[in-house]
């Protein structure tokens, strides 16, 4: 062989061994990012696996709200029921009532207590003695002049009654009774 022929080859050797190389090395560098690929895919898997387990804790505490959503609608519309039924009943009687907390202030009242005490809608949650009223002879506040130490509280026995008079009116009977303790 000639000597340019022996250097061709040797040019030609030394080529595929740098390209045997690079390749040997892009092998390595593949496998090493085909190995980060599948740990990264497991991690991505492990996550799906936890999103889909609190995805499913999530659809059954939604379902546990709708039960409980749905029972507070049937409550709700139950309260509006009775609160309409009392609302009507206190209407339509042709007595005077006014409800108390018991804190005795308004809760609620019958249009027919505007005979005796001047009340309008605005003064639902204000003190009792802080509504005037039309009684003659007879502070009807538990606390006030004619009435000391008359102040209902739960749980201490009876109603309580007493007459008044009222302008316009031959006598008017009021009465209290706190009910029964609320049981805590």
């Amino acid at each position: 062989m000639s000597k340019a022929a022996e250097e061709r080859l040797r040019d030609l050797e030394q080529d595929l061994q740098f390209t045997h190389e690079n390749l040997q090395a892009t092998i390595e560098e593949l496998e090493t990012s085909n190995e980060e690929l599948q740990a990264t895919n497991e991690e991505l898997l492990a996550s799906n696996e936890e999103l889909q387990s609190t995805n499913e804790e999530l659809q059954s505490t939604n379902e546990e709200l709708f039960t409980v959503n749905t029972e507070y609608q049937s409550k709700i519309i139950e309260l509006t029921e009775l609160n309409n039924d009392v609302e009507n009943l206190l209407g339509a009687t042709q007595i005077g009532h006014l409800l108390l907390d018991e804190n005795l202030e308004v809760r609620r009242f019958s249009p027919r207590i505007a005979e005796i005490f001047k009340l309008l809608e605005s003064d639902v949650g204000r003190p009792i003695t802080h509504i005037s009223h039309y009684l003659a002879n007879c502070d009807p506040h538990p606390d006030g002049p004619g009435g000391a130490g008359r102040r209902p509280t739960r749980g201490t026995g009876g109603p309580h009654s007493g007459g008044a008079l009222v302008p316009d009116a031959d006598r008017a009977l009021h009465a209290w009774d706190p009910g029964p303790s609320p049981a805590r």
